[in-house]
């Protein structure tokens, strides 16, 4: 069970690691102009072929917000696929990329068949504003967290929200299966790192890892550790 951060922790250096060196005719970079003020809020890839799905957004998050497609050799050629009643916060596709699931600022949950063009929205169905959702391994499943610090598994065969548990009512920021799939983490605004038992959610235990948010978290590809990015500007690992 992983509860105690190693605070050897390593400063973000991103934007230096993703900027192409001056000179070097060999890095290029794609980049695509959106509306000022719209933002995108999340991406997920489609299939190998470069296509991927967009959430959007914009300053005013209770106003309609879309779900583009887009390729990444193109992306500023986006077109749109459905619209949410609310600004779109997360993003992510299923049964081999043909599935899109999205949720909006007010909670609602949408699930879009790329084949059929059809859309089905549950409205409220996760509760409240959720910043994190990912798909089971399974692939029939879909697991958030919400802005209370609940995190809800929705059954995409049966329509509804199949288990739930409350955590600290600290808003869910990132969410993360282990690679044996016996886990599931969960990271919270206040830093905090939950460890529940995957697929019952029976809580294991929890760490601080700072004052600051800890805004996402991913197992690595071993299973025995994390990778957490704080609001601190640093990462933490944990094992």
């Amino acid at each position: 069970m992983m509860k105690q951060p190693q605070f050897g922790s390593i400063v973000l250096f991103l934007l230096c690691c993703f900027s192409p060196a001056m000179g070097d005719e060999s890095s290029q970079s794609v980049t695509a102009e959106v509306e000022p003020s719209q933002w995108i809020t999340s991406i997920a890839p489609l299939s190998d072929d470069g296509t991927f799905v967009a959430a959007t957004a914009n300053g005013l998050l209770m106003q309609p917000a879309s779900v583009d497609r887009l390729t990444g050799d193109q992306p500023q050629a986006r077109t749109q696929l459905y619209t949410h009643p609310a600004a779109v916060w997360c993003v992510a596709s299923f049964s081999e990329g043909k599935k899109i699931a999205s949720v909006d600022y007010r909670g609602n949950l949408a699930i879009y068949d790329l084949a059929e063009a059809n859309l089905t929205m549950h409205e409220k169905a996760l509760e409240r504003w959720c910043q994190s959702l990912i798909v089971a391994p399974s692939g029939d499943l879909l697991v958030a967290g919400n802005e209370a610090g609940k995190i809800l598994v929705w059954n995409v065969a049966d329509s509804k929200v199949a288990k739930s548990v409350e955590l600290d009512g600290h808003a869910i920021t990132g969410l993360a299966i282990s690679p044996d799939q016996k886990q599931l983490a969960a990271s919270d605004g206040s830093g905090q790192i939950h460890f529940l038992q995957w697929p019952n959610l029976d809580l294991e235990g929890k760490s601080k890892i700072s004052d600051s948010p800890a805004w996402c978290v991913a197992y690595f590809p071993e299973g025995n550790q994390v990778l957490v990015g704080s609001g601190d500007n640093h990462l933490y690992q944990l094992s």
